[in-house]
Parts: C-alpha cells; structure tokens; sequence
C-alpha cells in the first residue's frame, strides 16, 4: 500500500516577514536584558567586596545566553540562513534551562527554610527574648 507522499511547502513570504519582523523587535530587548544582567552581576561583586562572585555568575551567564540569542537573531535577519536561527533557539534553550534550574533549586532552598525556621520556632517557644538582654 503506497503512502501519498506530501510536497513540502516552504513557509510563505508573508509568515517569513512576520517572523523577521518579531525577531527584530524581539533583539533589542534581548541585548538590553542580557547587558542589565551582566551589569547586576559587576554591582553584586563590587557591593560585597568580590564575595558576591560565587552568586554572580548566575546572572553574567543569563545575560550572556541573552546577548547570544540578539547577535544569533541579528545574523540571522542579516544573513537568512537557518543555522543563525536554530543557533538563536539553542541560545533561548539554555536560558530557560538555566533559569528553571535556578528557579526549582530556590523553591528546595526556600522550603528547607521554612522546615528551618519552624522546626526552630517551636524548640525555642520557652525561650523569652527579653530576658537575655536583662
């Protein structure tokens, strides 16, 4: 039994242009987020005296993924070949990878926390504040 083979059809030239026309508007705010990161992560090192550089990364990295993706769109409304495109796609993965990385470890971090700080609440409900300062 023969399969009907399908002609591919490639996007058409009002899509195309659409598309472009999102990634143009799309580049500048990408350059303009990645450059504040980076820029957050400088003021986090210099505001702790260059102990804040084990947390800065965090943000440098962001901000990096984020310049990539502008100079990935960029070369691509440029140059219109897709590897610019899928290059631009990888950069936005590793975005959302990192940040939902990030994002799930803070969640962990915040309930331990909490367990922390309840588990510590109600050891000390003997203990009265006021008298070690008497």
């Amino acid at each position: 039994m023969e399969q009907p083979t399908q002609n591919f059809n490639p996007v058409t030239s009002g899509f195309d242009e659409q598309i472009k026309a999102h990634l143009a508007g799309t580049k500048g705010w990408l350059m303009f987020l990645g450059i504040l990161n980076i820029v957050i992560a400088g003021i986090y090192t210099l505001a702790t005296l260059g102990i804040g550089i084990l947390f800065t990364w965090i943000p440098f990295l962001l901000g990096l993924f984020l310049i990539n993706a502008a100079n990935r769109i960029k070369a691509f409304l440029l140059s219109g070949q897709e590897i610019e495109m899928v290059n631009y796609h990888k950069q936005m993965k590793n975005f959302f990878m990192t940040t939902g990385i990030i994002t799930i470890i803070s969640i962990g971090l915040s309930i331990i926390m909490v367990v922390v700080a309840l588990s510590m609440g109600l050891n000390g409900r003997d203990f009265d504040f006021l008298k070690a300062f008497k």
